[in-house]
């Protein structure tokens, strides 16, 4: 459904960047699992190397865990900055090489701050949203 809406609009923009982000998550836990296989299955010849081989699976299997952990309600907040930055706070951190800023905000980071800081008084350099016409 097409609209002249600007704050359909806004919220369309929005729900499409989730779920690209949601898409982005899929990815990474496949690629985890993968490289996780591919580890397990690696020979070890000798006892340092099975030892290295455990610690790596270990690591990925954490990782896989904290990315699956983070599916359900991975975005739940969002700031725009003065400077004509928005950042999405989530309950990790997501980016690509490819981009300048996080595609995604750890909500523990540091510019995750003024999301629960910032005040009318103190707006910690964001900026609120202009009303709809």
């Amino acid at each position: 459904m097409k609209t002249n809406d600007p704050a359909v609009r806004e919220v369309e923009s929005e729900r499409g960047y989730v779920s690209s982000l949601y898409e982005l998550l899929t990815e990474r836990i496949s690629e985890a699992r993968v490289q996780r296989a591919s580890v397990l299955k690696a020979p070890a010849g000798a006892a340092g190397e099975a030892y290295e081989r455990e610690i790596a699976a270990e690591r990925l299997a954490k990782e896989i865990g904290r990315l699956e952990g983070a599916e359900k309600g991975l975005v739940f907040g969002r700031i725009d900055r003065t400077d004509g930055t928005t950042l999405r706070i989530g309950r990790i951190g997501l980016h690509t090489e490819e981009d300048d800023l996080p595609l995604l905000v750890d909500w523990r980071a540091n510019a995750a701050r003024p999301f629960y800081e910032a005040t009318p008084v103190h707006p910690m350099e964001l900026r609120r949203p202009a009303p709809a016409p």
